[in-house]
């Protein structure tokens, strides 16, 4: 149950598809060419920065893997893990994180 309470799943803005990087739901090939970068502080340091394009699945290949099994409705959600430096967060924690500059989210830790 570490990860599942109460507000343990913020969610920033929803993106059009229109304003997402070119290639982000593409081939591999197209993925790789994506600078785009995600994210996150915690009390103003940063615990994680990665490009999108180090991610192991593209967006593509979680979409086309998870229809194999169920079906994705309008308005699911596809959490896809974080990058290296993941920890602990504490009561009164401030948080940030974005993709590079669309979606940004800030919240505190109750």
């Amino acid at each position: 149950m570490a990860k599942c309470f109460d507000t343990a799943c913020p969610v920033g803005s929803i993106l059009p598809l229109k304003s997402l990087p070119v290639g982000f739901l593409t081939s591999r090939q197209e993925f790789q060419k994506i600078n785009s970068e995600i994210w996150l502080r915690v009390n103003k340091i940063e615990r994680q920065r990665s490009k999108l394009n180090m991610m192991i699945w593209t967006p593509a290949d979680l979409v086309s893997i998870i229809t194999r099994r169920i079906s994705l409705e309008y308005g699911d959600l596809v959490l896809t893990g974080t990058p290296a430096g993941v920890g602990p967060l504490k009561s009164g924690d401030e948080v940030e994180a974005s993709l590079d500059s669309l979606c940004p989210i800030r919240f505190g830790v109750k």
